[in-house]
C-alpha cells in the first residue's frame, strides 16, 4: 500500500503531526512510503518582528492540538531574531539519511531534527546535529558524516524532493496521502494521535474529498 508523506523540516505543524506519524510508521512495516521534503522556505528566512505574536500564536495552537512543547532556548532565539530557516539544508541531510535508515525510522529522525530546532534552538546549518541524530537511531555516523561533507552544498538533493512535492499538487504541509486504485485519499484528517491516524488508516476509503487538517501553506499562511 503506497503512502506519500510531504513535510518541511521549519514547518510548526509538521513537527506536531511528526509526533504522532513517527510512531505510527513502527506499527506499519508493510507500507510502501515515500517521503519528501517540501521546500517551505528557500534561500534563508528569519522571523521578522511583525510576525512574532502570529507565530506565536500559531506554536500555542500547534502545542494544544499535539501536546508537543516550544523549549525555553527555542522561545529566546525566535524573540531575539536569531532562527534562520532554510528548507535546503535539511532536505540534502534527509536525503542521504533516507538511503542508510528503514523506512520505519524516517519519521523518527525528522521528529529529532525538529526537536533539535523547536525545543534547543539549535542552526539546522550545522551538519553535526544531523550526524549525532542519526548516529542514535543507529546509523553508520561515520559513513553518514562523509557523505554529508561530500553533497553539503548539494543543492539537487534537495531540489529533487521539492520537484517531487511539487508533482503531487502539495499546497500545504503536513501532506499525507494514501493511494488506492489510483486515486489520492487524505490521512490527516483529525488525526492529532496515532489511534486516530490508524483510525483514517483503517477507513481511508471513506475518506470525504474536502476533509483538511491544520497546515503550513506553500506561501506562508497557515503557520
Amino acid at each position: 500500500m503506497r503512502v506519500i508523506y510531504v513535510f518541511d523540516t521549519y514547518c510548526g505543524w509538521c513537527y506536531g503531526f511528526e509526533s504522532v506519524f513517527s510512531k505510527f510508521l513502527k506499527n506499519h512495516p508493510e507500507i510502501s512510503l515515500e517521503m519528501y521534503s517540501g521546500g517551505l522556505f528557500v534561500g534563508g528566512e528569519t522571523i521578522k518582528a511583525s510576525m512574532l505574536e502570529h507565530v506565536k500564536e500559531s506554536n500555542a495552537r500547534i502545542t494544544r492540538y499535539y501536546g508537543v512543547p516550544f523549549g525555553d532556548t527555542y522561545e529566546r532565539q525566535l524573540a531575539a531574531g536569531n532562527l534562520k530557516m532554510d528548507s535546503v539544508k535539511p532536505a540534502i541531510a534527509f536525503a542521504l539519511v533516507r538511503e542508510m535508515l528503514p523506512k520505519t525510522q524516517w519519521g523518527e529522525f525528522i521528529y529529532e531534527v525538529q526537536r533539535a530546532f523547536y525545543i534547543d534552538g539549535k542552526d539546522l546549518n550545522e551538519p553535526e546535529i544531523f550526524v549525532d541524530i542519526a548516529r542514535n537511531l543507529g546509523v553508520d555516523a561515520d559513513k553518514y558524516a562523509s557523505e554529508l561533507k561530500s553533497n553539503w552544498d548539494n543543492k539537487t538533493l534537495a531540489e529533487d524532493d521539492f520537484k517531487k512535492s511539487d508533482s503531487f499538487g502539495v499546497e500545504s504541509f503536513p501532506t499525507l496521502l494514501i493511494e488506492v486504485d489510483g486515486k489520492y485519499h487524505n490521512l490527516l484528517s483529525g488525526a492529532n494521535t496515532v489511534e486516530k491516524l490508524e483510525q483514517n488508516f483503517r477507513n481511508y476509503s471513506q475518506l470525504g474529498e474536502g476533509d483538511t487538517a491544520p497546515s503550513c501553506k506553500i506561501d506562508g499562511s497557515g503557520c
